[in-house]
């Protein structure tokens, strides 16, 4: 509970030694910590909405490089999220996206491209089809927010019920394409033996292996 707000001040001091800025936006949910950055660019503002559990932090590099391009960037936290506040102990997603408008209607003075990930996409998504008049473009990165019957929520919700280290392994499988702490040129060599007590192959070099499991697990990486 204690390194990630660290983690998150260091990355806010960081940004600001680059000069962009951080400020609050009240609004009825809670109060609304956003950093905002004036480009070098000529293109339409840009707003990006980061996913549930990220924050404005998480598009750091981002915000950096884009204003070489773009005239204006705001990166709105949601409510309970980086250095926002929620007024309701429970915070819905609905009330999430309500502050997340009412941001975006008191600062968007023409139309902007929204880049949304995950539930912001489908923030940016809704917020579009409310508000076409307000939106220039949509970029979207895995976007959430489609329609599910009850068995395919009970489904998808089952996925994320881990009770053993099997479970927690099939689940890092299907989040990350390629696991956290590895790239597709250093995948690891050296694991033939972990990864056979895994898929109970065996780990003799006189045979190709027959683990279907991705060979880059992050504990595995190759050490430099």
């Amino acid at each position: 509970m204690f390194v990630l707000p660290l983690a998150e001040r260091m990355i806010r001091r960081r940004l600001h030694s680059l000069g962009i800025a951080s400020q609050y936006h009240a609004t009825p949910q809670g109060r609304l910590h956003y950093y905002e950055a004036r480009g070098e660019g000529q293109a339409p503002p840009v707003v990006i909405l980061h996913g549930f559990g990220a924050s404005g932090s998480s598009f750091a590099r981002v915000i950096a490089l884009l204003r070489r391009r773009v005239g204006q960037i705001w990166v709105p936290e949601a409510p309970a999220h980086g250095f926002s506040s929620s007024a309701h102990g429970r915070l819905t997603v609905d009330d999430a996206y309500a502050a997340m408008a009412h941001f975006m209607d008191a600062r968007l003075r023409e139309p902007a491209i929204l880049f949304g990930n995950s539930l912001g996409g489908a923030f940016a998504i809704r917020y579009a089809l409310e508000h076409p008049e307000r939106v220039r473009g949509l970029l979207l990165a895995s976007p959430a927010g489609a329609l599910l019957d009850a068995q395919d929520f009970a489904a998808l919700t089952g996925s994320f019920r881990v009770r053993s280290l099997g479970q927690a392994r099939d689940l890092l499988d299907r989040l990350y394409h390629e696991p956290p702490g590895t790239t597709p040129s250093s995948r690891p060599t050296s694991c033939a033996a972990s990864r056979s007590a895994r898929c109970g192959t065996s780990s003799s070099r006189s045979g190709p292996s027959t683990c279907s499991r991705p060979t880059s697990w992050p504990f595995c990486s190759r050490r430099r």
